[in-house]
């Protein structure tokens, strides 16, 4: 179990298991953070790049993903919570169409032996004004669109007062704002090749 502390929401789990699975040095993490992971990489000896839309963000840069093309290729891609976000992105495809995109995108911009780290809301599928809560079904269908070789998979779901790893069935019909901080109910972790 993982108890609630630092942030209150699944920020919780998410990080720590970021930080067990980056490669270096060079990371890009997309959708600029906001709660300082990026400073617990950089003492941990990473260079952190970021692509975020937002101009104030402070981001390296400041553009939507899909129309952000690095010069160079990174160790790894991060999309801490910020997958979701891409409903939809590309003009003329759904949101799922996007997600997809975007991965097979990241996975372009990887090293050799880089690797894809995603974390998003899980359970119930469902819309929530800017992004959409991933089920299994969802997550099923954007690993065989992506064929990715997935190295590490995780799924926590809320309870009580804590984070419990569980199986993916358990988070099956979980809503969003099922724990106290009104965040995520469960999540994925996953890291991809």
């Amino acid at each position: 179990m993982i108890s609630l502390s630092k942030y209150g929401n699944e920020r919780d789990i998410e990080i720590p298991f970021v930080l067990e699975h980056v490669r270096g040095p060079l990371v890009l993490d997309v959708g600029k953070d906001k709660v300082g992971y990026t400073q617990a990489l950089e003492d941990m000896g990473y260079t952190v790049e970021a692509c975020d839309p937002d101009p104030n963000s402070g981001a390296t840069y400041s553009e939507r993903f899909e129309e952000c093309w690095p010069t160079q290729r990174y160790d790894t891609v991060l999309f801490l919570s910020s997958l979701e976000h891409f409903v939809p992105t590309v003009q003329n495809m759904s949101s799922l169409e996007s997600e997809i995109y975007c991965v097979c995108k990241a996975r372009l911009l990887l090293k050799e032996h880089g690797v894809l780290i995603i974390t998003v809301p899980f359970g119930e599928e469902k819309l929530h004004g800017d992004f959409i809560q991933w089920s299994p079904t969802r997550l099923w269908m954007i690993k065989q669109a992506v064929k990715a070789n997935l190295i590490v998979e995780q799924y926590a779901k809320w309870r009580g007062a804590n984070w419990v790893a569980c199986e993916p069935v358990e988070c099956e019909g979980v809503a969003y704002h099922a724990n106290r901080a009104g965040g995520a109910g469960a999540v994925y972790m996953g890291v991809w090749q």
